[in-house]
């Protein structure tokens, strides 16, 4: 069925260039997150109001590094964003923010998110 209104974002829009990296404030960046940072993912997903919210668990450092694997090409292929909340100076994790099932022709996506125990109530 064809559709009556022009895409919100054209195909191939994403996959066309890198996932940008953005400033939330000064201090706290949204990095697209890295097989390095595979470690610091698994002890986040330690925490039960982390595992409370989520369908799985990460139980070693290879598999947090096969989600990050995952999220890196939802990128170029479209299908979402994922990026790691840090301290701009440090590189410290913070927390994770994500669009999944992203839709580029509908332009949604469903919003994903946790903090770590330290960096929760912060604002």
């Amino acid at each position: 069925m064809p559709s009556l209104v022009a895409p919100a974002m054209s195909a191939g829009h994403l996959a066309e260039s890198d996932q940008p990296t953005l400033p939330v404030r000064g201090d706290v960046l949204l990095r697209p997150w890295l097989l390095t940072d595979a470690a610091a993912l698994m002890q986040a997903f330690q925490d039960p109001a982390i595992q409370r919210w989520h369908v799985r668990r990460a139980d070693s450092v290879d598999e947090a590094r096969e989600w990050i694997e995952g999220w890196q090409s939802s990128w170029q292929d479209e299908t979402g964003g994922h990026w790691k909340l840090v301290d701009a100076e440090s590189e410290t994790l913070l927390g994770r923010v994500a669009l999944k099932s992203l839709v580029l022709a509908d332009g949604k996506a469903e919003l994903a998110y946790w903090m770590v125990p330290s960096a929760r109530g912060g604002g």
